[in-house]
């Protein structure tokens, strides 16, 4: 089996096997089928030109790889600086048959990519929406300046746009028509919507892993259908973070030395990020399965505010628990359950190994994402004893009463516990209130703070040393009444 290297332009490509090369053009296209039958060929990823050539060697009957454009730039780059198409496809041979660099080579599947330009063409469909929407929007607030479509949500803004079209037909008003355009416009884009939508179900609904990815909480047929999109066949990925870092393209490692050691939080795909931000603000409610993990994460982030590098980290660790079930073929329970020994296991060696400071950092924080991981699998098994789950075939459904009702009723008892310690110290103000008959700011003094001691101390106040308890001479107070009548008669 011989191993092809393939530059691709856009009428023809070039083919190098190591030894001789060769041009293939629509002319002498029918040489291809002899050439790559039974054979390797990798193509760089060069967009639909590539995807072109992709199929037709596909075709031939080759199995066809794609090459990581960034990885395999930076390896031709350190081998050769001169740009060419023939040492383009000699170094694309090469970076396959290293074995270093053969990861970053995936295959070729054209329900993948079929998949993805769907996806993508789904989301641009969804930025003309809105901005169709706004643009008739402003239209309607100029047009009918008495009625409240200015003041209309998305869902029934659509909804009422029968009712916009009749009054704009009957309309007098200059904007009129082309705001009749702006409408028929947004209908034509919401028709494409569905459509696309349907198409993305249905291919989503076929895969064999639909079944595992529904049972994971909020996770809607066009999320499961995003995210086959990028990842296809579990079976290519040997680790978890594999699978991580090339669907969510989120975390790199940075190394150099003794003083540089860090993953550090890269942009995630577009596809992937604009259709799972949702999955993630739900995460946030009180009755989200994920708010477990959402509070942990807005802990440890730089106190909440980084929202970005949170929303990465969720992601994260949602895709490796998604990892787990389709490599074990789990459900969503399951999975859970998994993690939470394979953290267990790692608690215990940390525990019966030499802890420097490192290491005692690492267990603090896998002890902290066990118990994490624990309340998410008590929010699943609060459910319903009517709805077993037999595996991955059946949907898991979350009630969470019994879950929402002990953290109620623990929320109740801190509640009490501070009404008893507030009832307490009021009773002791009250009491020294009576005692005290130099009134209420004699009694504020009393309850300084040791910041207002020390100011007092700075101040000379003779009522912060009383408080201290330094006992004071009566000469002392003689001496000053004294000094006090001097000053008065010099006065005088």
């Amino acid at each position: 089996m011989k191993v092809y290297g393939c530059d691709v332009a856009k009428d023809f490509i070039i083919l190098h096997d190591g030894q001789d090369r060769l041009k293939i053009t629509n002319e002498n296209i029918n040489k291809l089928k002899e050439l790559v039958k039974n054979n390797i060929v990798v193509l760089e990823q060069t967009g639909a030109y590539g995807i072109r050539w992709a199929y037709i060697i596909k075709d031939a009957g080759a199995k066809v790889y794609i090459a990581d454009g960034k990885e395999f730039k930076a390896f031709r780059h350190g081998r050769d600086r001169r740009k060419d198409d023939w040492i383009d496809a000699f170094y694309l041979r090469l970076f396959y048959l290293d074995k270093t660099k053969r990861k970053y080579c995936r295959e070729f599947f054209p329900e993948m990519i079929n998949l993805r330009a769907l996806i993508r063409q789904h989301i641009r469909n969804e930025k003309d929406i809105t901005r169709s929407m706004n643009r008739l929007m402003q239209y309607t607030t100029m047009i009918f300046p008495y009625r409240d479509y200015y003041n209309l949500k998305r869902p029934k803004f659509l909804k009422a746009l029968e009712e916009i079209e009749k009054e704009l037909t009957n309309s007098p008003h200059a904007l009129s028509e082309t705001a009749l355009m702006e409408l028929r416009k947004l209908k034509v884009s919401l028709q494409e919507q569905t459509r696309l939508e349907e198409e993305i179900k249905a291919i989503a609904q076929n895969h064999p892993d639909y079944t595992i990815l529904k049972t994971f909480p909020y996770f809607g047929d066009l999320l499961i259908g995003v995210l086959i999109a990028y990842y296809l066949d579990i079976k290519a990925f040997r680790s978890e973070d594999a699978y991580i870092g090339y669907v969510l393209m989120g975390a790199i490692r940075e190394q150099s030395g003794t003083s540089i050691n860090k993953v550090k939080t890269d942009k995630a795909r577009t596809e992937i990020k604009g259709k799972f931000f949702n999955l993630f603000r739900s995460a946030h409610r009180q009755q989200s399965p994920y708010l477990p993990l959402a509070e942990m994460l807005k802990a440890r982030v730089f106190g909440g505010w980084n929202m970005k590098k949170r929303y990465i980290k969720f992601l994260s660790r949602i895709f490796e628990l998604v990892y787990y079930a389709l490599k074990y073929r789990l459900n969503y329970t399951q999975a859970l359950r998994f993690k939470i020994k394979e953290l267990e296991k790692n608690i215990e060696r940390l525990k019966n190994s030499e802890l420097d400071k490192k290491r005692a950092y690492e267990l603090s924080r896998a002890v902290e994402n066990l118990y994490v991981y624990k309340e998410m699998l008590k929010l699943v098994e609060c459910k319903d004893i009517s709805e077993p789950i037999e595996g991955a075939e059946h949907q898991v459904y979350f009630h969470q009463e019994v879950y929402l009702q002990q953290k109620e009723a623990n929320h109740e008892a801190q509640q009490a516990d501070n009404s008893q310690t507030a009832g307490r110290t009021n009773r002791i103000q009250r009491e020294g209130s009576k005692r005290d008959t130099g009134g209420t700011h004699r009694d504020n003094k009393a309850r300084g703070t040791q910041r207002g001691k020390d100011r007092d101390k700075r101040t000379g106040n003779m009522e912060a040393k009383k408080r201290e308890g330094e006992s004071q001479e009566p000469h002392q107070s003689k001496e000053k009444e004294q000094w006090n009548r001097l000053r008065e008669s010099k006065k005088g």
